[in-house]
């Protein structure tokens, strides 16, 4: 039995019209050469789209994570720095020691010192934030914050001095939902909570 073998098609040659096969180099009849086909692409599925896409979105996510997390300042508590980036104020003249577990932030509120009411306010919202992050490294066991202002006599003098303190533990800092406590509520559940008499006002 014989077997058949592969169809040959049949084309008109471009430039006489003569038959000729799509395998020929060139027309047998006028010796014009043939057009070569061009190669069919194979056409991406949706599937090569989406990979595509969560690839962008990965390095896009990475370069965004990197440059994002540069901008951070990376938690030290015995930095002024990072301090002055927790409080949020650039004038407050900040300063941070950690000595022996105990982290101490030290603050003048004198830019605040228009109200009495606003210097407490200020003092009780930038210790939220700072008791919120002040045990984050497992060292400090005990932080305080303390608040300076300037004070003026009936003379006129000035001096400079100690509005108030609040001082804390970690066991009693880490059982406080801070996202959820009240900032007027932090003097009294603080281990220590000590406000000047001239501050000591509803």
């Amino acid at each position: 039995m014989a077997t058949q073998g592969p169809t040959v098609s049949l084309t008109e040659c471009p430039a006489c019209g003569k038959p000729l096969s799509s395998e020929a180099v060139t027309c047998p009849n006028c010796g014009h050469p043939t057009p070569k086909p061009k190669p069919q692409r194979k056409k991406g599925g949706c599937g090569s789209v989406v990979v595509l896409c969560i690839v962008i979105i990965i390095v896009v996510g990475i370069i965004y994570g990197s440059s994002h997390d540069a901008g951070r300042p990376k938690y030290d508590p015995a930095n002024p720095l990072t301090i002055t980036a927790i409080i949020g104020s650039s004038d407050a003249g900040a300063t941070a020691s950690l000595a022996n577990g105990v982290l101490t932030l030290t603050y003048s509120i004198d830019p605040w010192l228009l109200t009495v009411s606003t210097a407490k306010s200020t003092m009780l919202s930038f210790a939220r934030t700072f008791f919120e992050q002040a045990f984050l490294p497992e060292q400090v066991r005990y932080a305080c914050i303390v608040a300076t202002g300037t004070f003026k006599d009936v003379r006129g003098n000035t001096s400079q001095g100690r509005v108030g303190n609040l001082c804390m533990n970690r066991a009693n800092a880490l059982l406080t939902n801070w996202s959820n406590v009240a900032s007027s509520d932090i003097p009294k559940f603080a281990d220590r909570a000590y406000m000047h008499p001239s501050f000591d006002t509803p």
